[in-house]
């Protein structure tokens, strides 16, 4: 059974992921629906989902972080 998502997200970002999904042959929708299936059946120890890790950015100023604690903070605060 389909349902009906709605999110917001930046308009560059929407953009990007129409692009790669068309680079892919598929729909944006049947995109996503792949992606956050794989996610949703990961281990919960990956500090990051696959997609995220393909993203590049322009700057250094993510590489500094340290996704893996962030995640595990987010994780403790919003779970107790």
């Amino acid at each position: 059974m389909k349902t009906k998502l709605t999110l917001y997200l930046e308009k560059a970002v929407i953009e990007g992921l129409k692009a790669h999904a068309k680079q892919l042959g598929i729909s944006l929708s049947q995109y996503i629906q792949r992606e956050y299936k794989e996610l949703s059946q990961s281990k919960v120890e990956e500090p990051l989902p696959k997609y995220f890790k393909k993203m590049q950015f322009d700057d250094n100023i993510h590489s500094e972080v340290d996704w893996k604690k962030e995640r595990a903070e987010y994780l403790d605060k919003k779970h107790g």
